[in-house]
């Protein structure tokens, strides 16, 4: 394959741009389902910047909802979901005949065409890019009820059983269980139903803030006095009890549910101004609303975009070191219920498998990889070095009861698409064949002997049953160029639901966190708890200001300039007795460390030394890299915006307290160069001299605000940048099989990592790239 991109330039305003007229169609890589969903691992992403939504539909018509929320925190610090939403057309539904969902980029909406005994039908579902409200639109052709209910999980205080690393209590000896309260539901009132959480106390600052040595003030607490939660409106709804609204009968109901945060607040507040938004809501013009949010999406497609053409390769079904298994995963589970004829399986080109469904077996053929009269569950002998990549025929009798769900043919591993199967979802045909997933539009027929057919070559692939297409793709676009393009605009789709928010993007999960079976919490869990890690916070950003999205920076910028720095500040003083600040690898929103990364011996009788009221946990001690790259992200915001006010009030001065530390933190050696000692290489290697990580981070920074600021900078930070840019050392190198490579730092040892901090120097602080050859003199060896 030799794929060419093309890349637009940004139409930014900064530079004439020649593609600058083109039109992008981001419909192009919008995505479909051709059969309803199970569950919440069926939903598709849907949002506004801050209030998002996993979408998904139900064989009976229904969509459901979990809706995030980037501030809705409760009061031991965990990021909730604000809740849940179901919505059911009335009438009888027959959702498997004419089913089809779809993602639609251009606009950030759902649409699904399901049939009713009536007609078909339409949902309709996007959350307003404009204002806090999510709407969703039921059209029929005919006359039906609809009817919305609540579904919410936090019906009662629960106290967790288990804690995440992150979570403010865990491995603290003696602590409080984590208690998650319940939410509240609002008296029901005419045409609306609703919800909230209230935070009535903090556990997390305090506790965290006090047992750190760190200064808590409760009118700086962003935890205590929150409230979130949402008003379901429809203009002619009945409530049934207190969880659910009933429509009468229309050919188009219109749901607005309108979800806020108000903190420090009250409920009665919260009430007060929700509801004033609903009114608004239902007030306005629904069809302006969508012509406004439409050009919002419109602008934001418009802005940049990155297409990737490449020829057509096939399927290419990848090798795995699995046997084929018949009726089960490679876990020995999704066990199949179901009667089994003749089952085979033959390499791609040999015959055509619709021309077969009522033969008779008649033993091996040509090009068969296996054949068997009587299969069984479980692995087929000889099987695990098959090469499905060129392509196979599969076919198979099968009778099932009922709508069961489970493997026919499965070479994958269990949650992976790494190869290849076909098996039922509530009786539907599906096939995963490498990346590619695709579903029938109906169940295969019950109580009867059903001859299950799948043709996959280079030129698509196609599933018979009874010798009828239930599944056919052979579009061109099956081809790595395409996948990588859709998946760039998928993301990035993502990035903008969920990154405009006032706190930033979580790396585990982000707002679209789902129930994980076995864990507590329901929606709300999220492995590795609620903190933020530096190293995996910061990817999600790096593209943004090269794609036009410096905007949803704002919001890491706010978090940890406004929020985490003061902390920061205030905890290098009283830990080293130092000017500046360093920034914990490991911290939360309000800017303490992770209580388990801390210890659990209080400040108040630790020693005087900063090695001892530092944190405890060796992974990140020593770690100092997020304080330049913070600041190199900042510098690239800068240089893609321009924007002057925030040079002047937030980077400057952020610079000023970072850089500080570092320059008052570390001494000279002989040379005249800093000794960063005692200092890690991320959490790769814990003890170094001068880390590649922080030597280069320093070097770009202290460079590139020079160059940028200029006489803009007040005289002493300027002095600073020079004086710092002048103290570093170069990079080390160290002897390998291949010959020279940089070194993760001057000297490095115990190793406990896999990251590669050696490489930071070439991303992300672009000190040696393949232009670079002037810095040779800032390379030196190293044992």
């Amino acid at each position: 394959m030799n794929p060419h991109l093309t890349l637009t330039c940004l139409t930014l305003g900064l530079l004439p741009c020649a593609s600058a007229v083109e039109t992008f169609d981001p419909s192009r890589y919008n995505v479909t389902w051709g059969s309803p969903g199970a569950g919440p691992q069926d939903s598709m992403p849907l949002g506004n910047g801050d209030i998002t939504l996993n979408a998904w539909t139900l064989g009976d018509g229904s969509l459901h909802m979990l809706i995030g929320k980037q501030d809705s925190y409760d009061r031991n610090g965990r990021l909730l979901k604000v809740g849940g939403l179901a919505l059911y057309p009335g009438g009888a539904v027959t959702p498997d005949s004419g089913f089809k969902q779809t993602l639609h980029l251009e606009d950030s909406s759902l649409r699904v065409d399901f049939q009713t005994a009536s007609g078909p039908a339409r949902w309709l579902l996007w959350v307003d890019a404009r204002h806090p409200v999510v709407h969703a639109v039921l059209e029929s052709g005919v006359a039906m009820t609809a009817r919305a209910e609540l579904a919410l999980w936090r019906n009662q205080d629960e106290a967790l059983p288990s804690l995440e690393v992150a979570d403010v209590w865990n491995k603290i000896p003696n602590a409080p269980p984590t208690v998650v309260p319940a939410d509240t539901i609002v008296p029901a009132a005419s045409g609306r139903i609703g919800w909230f959480h209230f935070n009535d106390r903090s556990v997390g600052v305090p506790a965290t803030m006090r047992h750190q040595g760190l200064p808590y003030d409760p009118a700086k607490d962003m935890l205590l006095n929150r409230v979130f939660g949402g008003l379901l409106g429809h203009p002619a709804g009945v409530p049934d009890g207190e969880r659910a609204l009933d429509a009468p009968p229309s050919e188009r109901h219109h749901f607005q549910l309108v979800v806020t945060t108000l903190h420090p607040s009250s409920p009665s507040a919260w009430l007060g101004e929700t509801e004033a938004l609903a009114r608004a809501a239902r007030a306005r013009d629904a069809a302006a609303d969508m012509a406004a949010h439409r050009a919002h999406w419109r602008d934001f497609w418009q802005r940049s975009w990155i297409e990737i053409d490449g020829p057509s390769v096939g399927l290419g079904i990848p090798r795995n070191a699995h046997p084929l298994r018949i009726g089960i995963d490679s876990e020995g589970g999704n066990r199949l219920a179901a009667e089994w004829g003749r089952m085979s399986f033959r390499k791609a080109g040999g015959r055509d498998l619709s021309t077969i469904a009522h033969d008779q077996p008649s033993g091996a053929e040509d090009g068969a990889f296996w054949e068997s009269l009587t299969p069984r569950a479980g692995p087929v002998d000889g099987s695990t070095e098959w090469d499905l990549g060129p392509g196979l025929h599969a076919e198979t009798w099968i009778k099932i009861e009922g709508r069961p769900t489970g493997r026919i043919f499965d070479k994958v591993t269990a949650g992976i698409d790494d190869g290849f199967l076909l098996d039922l979802q509530n009786g539907v045909p599906r096939l995963i064949a490498g990346r590619h997933t695709l579903r029938a539009d109906t169940p295969i027929p019950s109580g009867r002997w059903v001859h299950l057919a799948a043709d996959f070559d280079h030129g698509g692939f196609v599933v018979r049953v009874d010798g009828e297409v239930v599944i056919r793709h052979q579009s061109p676009e099956t081809n790595d160029a395409f996948h990588l393009t859709q998946m760039y605009h998928l993301q990035r789709h993502i990035f903008a639901c969920a990154g405009g928010g006032d706190y930033p993007i979580r790396f585990n999960g982000s707002t679209f966190t789902i129930p994980h079976q076995g864990s507590p919490g329901g929606p709300d869990y999220r492995r590795w708890g609620n903190g933020l890690w530096w190293q995996n916070t910061r990817l999600p950003y790096y593209a943004m200001p090269a794609a036009g999205d410096a905007e949803l920076m704002h919001s890491l910028f706010r978090t940890y300039v406004e929020d985490v720095l003061p902390v920061s500040v205030e905890r290098t003083r009283r830990y080293s007795g130092l000017p500046g600040a360093f920034l914990p690898e490991c911290v939360y929103p309000w800017g303490a460390a992770f209580a388990e990364c801390y210890g659990p011996k209080p400040f108040s009788t630790r020693g005087e030394s900063f090695a001892e009221r530092i944190q405890d946990s060796g992974w990140h001690k020593w770690e100092w890299t997020s304080a330049p790259e913070l600041l190199w992200l900042m510098i690239l915001y800068y240089e893609h915006t321009l924007d002057r006010e925030f040079l002047a009030g937030k980077l400057i001065p952020a610079a000023r307290e970072l850089l500080g530390f570092f320059d008052a933190r570390f001494k000279d050696g002989p040379d005249g160069k800093m000794v960063m000692h005692p200092s890690m290489a991320l959490e790769t290697w814990w003890d170094t001299t001068n880390p590649a990580t922080d030597v280069a981070g320093i070097r770009a920074v202290t460079a590139r605000l020079l160059d940028l600021a200029g006489d803009t900078a007040p005289a002493e930070d300027r002095m600073l940048w020079s004086k710092l840019r002048d103290r570093m050392p170069g990079f080390s190198t160290r002897d390998t099989p291949g010959g020279p490579a940089i070194a993760p730092a001057a000297k490095f040892a115990v190793h406990n990592n896999v990251e590669n901090p050696e490489l930071y120097p070439v991303f992300p602080f672009r000190q040696i790239t393949s232009r670079s050859s002037s810095l040779s003199g800032s390379i030196r060896s190293t044992g």
